[in-house]
Order: structure tokens, then C-alpha cells, then sequence
């Protein structure tokens, strides 16, 4: 006899056997036409479930989810691969000043809070509810990173002396860019001694840049790490058990897990 999806040999209390079935049964448990015993053997589920337009029951038969519609196909991987385009460019014109690595994190950790907000929205509208808790924590600890970083900024790394002399000279990029470490991400701090296309702008200076500068960045880009990238990978696998293709979120789930892998390869 099957009990809870189990096999057992004889029926727990206040359940009998079913022969028809070859299920224990709650005792005095009969389902009306349309329905039929579940699993558990103590309820009745609908043989067919009647969804809202637009929506259909999901692979366990416990809810209404979206029905796959027309999905954008990785939007956010292809304006990773512009960008990256546009990092090449600035190295066939200026090689020597241009840092690669740190342009690609730069421009690319900017479409990250976009991504998981956007995964947290579409994990929640298909009831992929492990996805979206994960996913969750991770917008929640950038934006969290991104407040420490302007802190940290504010207090220390805008005291280095050579540093604040850039600033004077360059107080529109400064100001700008500064506020995309906290409105966006903090990484893209990284651009104002990118070198990007050889502009003064993105060669600011430091005069002790391991201690006014690469110690800190180097403590939130840790703290990250852990509290960001671990829990987007892992709604990300979540996302691929759960979640069949045709959905957007498998495709969200696939960049982020993507760009996760990237970000911290270029980091390391």
C-alpha cells in the first residue's frame, strides 16, 4: 500500500487500505465526481484545474502560475557583449592606459541590481518562491554594499590627497560617478582609473591607493562575494530544476548565473 507516496506494509491509524487504488485512505473520505484522492490519501484535488486566461497549473497541480509568453532572449547577455565591444574598442585606442578587466566590471556590474530586481519580480509571479527569497537577499545585499562603499567613500577615500586634487579638477565625473556607486553599484567606481579610452577623466590618482582606495573596495567586493553572488547562483539553480523553458526567468536565471561567473572571474 502506498502511504504519503511511501510503501507501506500496513496503514497508519484512521487510515484504511484502498484495493482499488492500492493507497491508505482517510476513513470515511469520499471524493465528488471531478475530484480525486491525493497523495496523502486525507483530500481531494480537482482532476482538472480551471485557471484565470492568460495562466496554467503549475508541475506539482497546487497552483495557478503565467503561462510561458514571448520571451526576450538574454537581453542583459547581449548588452554584456556590447559593452564588452565597447571596453575593446577603447583598448585598440589606447592599450597602454586602458585596464580591461576593470572597465568589463565596471560597465558590466552596472546591469546588476536591474537583473535581480527583475528576477525577484518574475520569480514571484511564477511562484518559484526559493528563487525569489534568494534572489531577494541578493538585490537587497548590492544595494546594502553599495550604502557601506558611499559611506566608506565619504569618510576615507575622498580624504586621500591626491585623490581630492582630481576631484577639483574633474568634479562632474567625480560627483557622477559616485552616484552610481550608490544607485547602482558600487563597482563602478572602478571607472574613474579605468583608463577608458585614454581619458584624463578615468585616470584619476591616489596618493596611497592601497590604504585610501583597494583596501576598502577590496572588503565590500569580498562581502559581495558572499552575500551577493552565492545567493544569485543559487537561485539561479534553483530556477534551472524548477522552471521549464519558454518562462523569462529561466532566461534571467541563466544570465545571472552567467554574469555572477564573469564578474568574479574578472575579480580574481
Amino acid at each position: 500500500m502506498l502511504y504519503n507516496a511511501t510503501c507501506v506494509q500496513y496503514c497508519p491509524l484512521k487510515y484504511k487500505a484502498d484495493n482499488e487504488t492500492r493507497q491508505c485512505v482517510f476513513e470515511g473520505l469520499i471524493c465528488p465526481a471531478g475530484f480525486h484522492i491525493n497523495e496523502a490519501g486525507n483530500g481531494c484535488i480537482p482532476n482538472e484545474f480551471e485557471c484565470p486566461p492568460g495562466y496554467m497549473i503549475n508541475q506539482q497541480k497546487t497552483a495557478c502560475v503565467p503561462k510561458p509568453g514571448s520571451i526576450v532572449p538574454f537581453p542583459f547577455l547581449f548588452l554584456s557583449a556590447c559593452l564588452a565591444i565597447l571596453v575593446l574598442g577603447s583598448y585598440i585606442k589606447d592599450k597602454f592606459f586602458t585596464k580591461v578587466n576593470t572597465n568589463l566590471i565596471a560597465l558590466i556590474g552596472m546591469q546588476e541590481l536591474l537583473l535581480y530586481g527583475i528576477t525577484v519580480c518574475y520569480a514571484g509571479a511564477t511562484k518559484v518562491w526559493g528563487a525569489f527569497v534568494l534572489s531577494g537577499i541578493a538585490f537587497i545585499m548590492l544595494i546594502t554594499s553599495n550604502v557601506i562603499f558611499y559611506v566608506i567613500y565619504k569618510k576615507e577615500i575622498i580624504n586621500d590627497q591626491a585623490y581630492a586634487k582630481w576631484c577639483r579638477m574633474y568634479p562632474k565625473t567625480e560627483k557622477y560617478v559616485v552616484l552610481l556607486t550608490l544607485l547602482v553599484n558600487f563597482k563602478s567606481i572602478k571607472i574613474i582609473y579605468s583608463g577608458f579610452y585614454g581619458l584624463e577623466s578615468c585616470l584619476a590618482q591616489f596618493e596611497d591607493p592601497m590604504r585610501n582606495f583597494f583596501r576598502p573596495m577590496r572588503m565590500i567586493t569580498y562581502f559581495s562575494f558572499v552575500f551577493v553572488y552565492i545567493p544569485i547562483i543559487a537561485s539561479s539553480i534553483i530556477i534551472f530544476l524548477q522552471v521549464a523553458w519558454g518562462y523569462q526567468l529561466l532566461i534571467l536565471g541563466i544570465e545571472a548565473l552567467i554574469l555572477a561567473i564573469l564578474i568574479i572571474a574578472l575579480t580574481i
